[in-house]
């Protein structure tokens, strides 16, 4: 029986080398197209770069939906009449008086829209010209 047993604590050895060999092969294999594993630097695209989005707010009911938008400098707004009866969309002076304003230039009839790029870092109220107790706001950032 004793004859036996370094037979087979010698091949536990081999059969562990030969895994760990495995293991170093597989990580080397694995690793040359993956630059995380090699230290090879990656430039990610950083979160200003990102492409200009539009987004929707829509008027039904004497409401503005979103009220409040959120968005970055270069987004679109398309405000959507989804009521019954027109609406004209104009933002508020600041109070300063020499803020940027955008406007619908007229009625935005039932089913149609009025686009506006903001360029502009700030935040723009605006309101219904036919009821201007109906309001919004977008903040534009960076």
């Amino acid at each position: 029986m004793n004859d036996s047993l370094p037979n087979t604590h010698g091949r536990i050895w081999i059969f562990i080398i030969l895994v760990f060999f495995g293991f170093t092969a597989a990580v080397f294999y694995f690793s040359k197209d993956n630059p995380a594993l090699t230290g090879q630097w990656q430039e990610s695209p950083s979160p200003s770069e990102r492409a200009p989005r539009t987004y929707t707010v829509s008027y039904s009911n004497g409401v503005f939906s979103p009220t409040n938008l959120r968005i970055r400098s270069g987004d679109t707004v398309r405000f959507r009449d989804d009521g019954d009866q027109p609406i004209a969309v104009v933002s508020e002076l600041p109070a300063d008086t020499t803020g940027k304003i955008f406007g619908s230039g007229g009625d935005i009839a039932p089913g149609s829209f009025f686009s506006y790029t903001f360029n502009s870092v700030g935040t723009f109220n605006y309101f219904n010209t036919h009821q201007t107790s109906e309001r919004g706001t977008i903040i534009v950032g960076l």
